[in-house]
């Protein structure tokens, strides 16, 4: 396996960078985690699709605008951290007192569409691995409890205390139930059959 790193400041240049790594056989494109690269995802995975070049991105978001696979780490959990050292600074707290967190919690997401629109075959071993999959577009149409096109997304405790998500689908039917959770939020919840393959 070789690697190669290259440097990008523009849409041009992420579409250049990525037709010419298309050139090479078996390419593979790993995004690393920056907001450069955040804000031009959308370029990214439209050009990779373009040049039929598989990606690995760091970011949920990244799977969900197209990247057959991302893994990285829960970006809601870093918000939440950096808001209580917020919190303590106010409080009184030194910043220079205060100890450096790493993040403790990834996820991997599967974005099965876009890996069968590159002829990828996922092995069954990643996908029991996933913290999600996602079938289709229709998958991701909502946000962190923002209504939009009559579904919720709400994050809710899952498999081993962690968090996942719960996205309801009206393509397939579904158990829904309401219920608030322990932070006093409303949640919506749907209940699917097991994704066959």
């Amino acid at each position: 396996m070789r690697t190669k790193a290259v440097a990008v400041d523009s849409d041009a240049e992420i579409d250049g960078a990525i037709g010419d790594l298309a050139r090479e056989p078996s390419a593979i494109i790993v995004v690393l985690p920056d907001a450069f690269m955040a804000t031009h995802r959308d370029v990214i995975v439209s050009s990779a699709r373009r040049y039929n070049v598989p990606a690995v991105c760091p970011y949920r978001f990244f799977a969900e605008a197209g990247c057959p696979l991302s893994y990285g780490l829960v970006n809601d959990e870093m918000f939440l951290g950096a808001a209580s050292y917020v919190d303590r600074i106010l409080r009184g707290a030194k910043p220079a007192d205060l100890p450096v967190q790493a993040p403790t919690r990834f996820e991997m997401i599967i974005n099965l569409k876009a890996a069968k629109g590159l002829g990828l075959a996922i092995p069954p071993s990643l996908l029991a691995r996933a913290d999600e999959l996602i079938e289709r577009a229709a998958d991701f149409c909502c946000s962190w409890q923002i209504p939009l096109n009559g579904c919720l997304w709400r994050k809710a405790a899952g498999r081993g205390g962690g968090v996942s998500n719960y996205v309801i689908d009206f393509t397939k039917p579904a158990i829904r139930d309401r219920s608030t959770s322990s932070d006093g939020m409303s949640m919506s919840r749907a209940t699917y059959p097991p994704i066959s393959f």
